[in-house]
C-alpha cells in the first residue's frame, strides 16, 4: 500500500468514526448568500440571465431562467462550480416572478439593495 493510499484510508476511517471532524471558525463568512438571504431584512436575487437547474451542478438540465429576479432560498447544497467560478455552493431557490424552483450557483446570487 502506498503512503497516499494509507493516508486516505486513515482519514476516511477517522471521519467515519467521528474521531476527526472539521468545523469552520465562528467568525467565518457564510459560504453562500442563502445564509443571509433568509432574513426578513435582506432581499436576494440572481444576476442577469442565469440558468435555474434541476439539481446542484452544471450537469443538470435547465428548468428556467432567472433574470435579476428576486428569490426565495429554500436550502443549500454542493455541486461543481460553473466556468470562471470557484464556489461549489448551490442554492435551491424559487424565482418569485416566474414561480420556477430549482438550483442556482451561489456565484450568481447577490444581495439586492
Amino acid at each position: 500500500m502506498s503512503l497516499s493510499d494509507l493516508v486516505k484510508t486513515l482519514l476516511t476511517a477517522a471521519l467515519a468514526t467521528g474521531v476527526l471532524a472539521f468545523a469552520a471558525p465562528a467568525s467565518a463568512a457564510p459560504a453562500s448568500p442563502a445564509a443571509y438571504c433568509n432574513t426578513s431584512t435582506t432581499v436576494c436575487g440572481c444576476t442577469d440571465n442565469v440558468k435555474i437547474r434541476s439539481g446542484p451542478g452544471t450537469g443538470y438540465g435547465a428548468v428556467g431562467l432567472c433574470a435579476r429576479d428576486l428569490l426565495i432560498i429554500h436550502e443549500t447544497g454542493f455541486g461543481d462550480s460553473p466556468p470562471g467560478c470557484n464556489d461549489l455552493v448551490w442554492d435551491r431557490s424559487t424565482d418569485r416572478r416566474t414561480g420556477v424552483t430549482g438550483w442556482i450557483s451561489g456565484c450568481y446570487i447577490a444581495e439586492f439593495a
